[in-house]
């Protein structure tokens, strides 16, 4: 029983440890970059403002499981070098 009360000593000061120290971290990111980004990137999509394309397309009409056509083949880059005839 006295290896059960260490273990369960050893567990909970890991716990608080990770609590205060998770804690001290998020409050230096805080105040170094802040959590939030401006209203209008989180407005227009972070995917859009940081990658420069949409995650999800809602609005399209034509894809794989509705029937539609297939992605252009690539004319350039490691899958369709300039040059190569498939």
């Amino acid at each position: 029983m006295q290896h059960f009360g260490l273990q369960s000593l050893g567990v909970a000061v890991v716990l608080v440890c990770t609590f205060v120290g998770s804690g001290l971290i998020a409050r230096l990111v805080r105040r170094v970059m802040g959590f939030r980004i401006d209203e209008e990137h989180e407005v227009n999509g972070i995917d859009l403002v940081i990658h420069v394309e949409a995650a999800y397309d809602h609005h399209s009409t034509a894809g794989a499981r509705t029937g539609g056509t297939q992605a252009p083949k690539a004319t350039s880059g490691p899958f369709g070098p300039p040059g190569r005839q498939d």
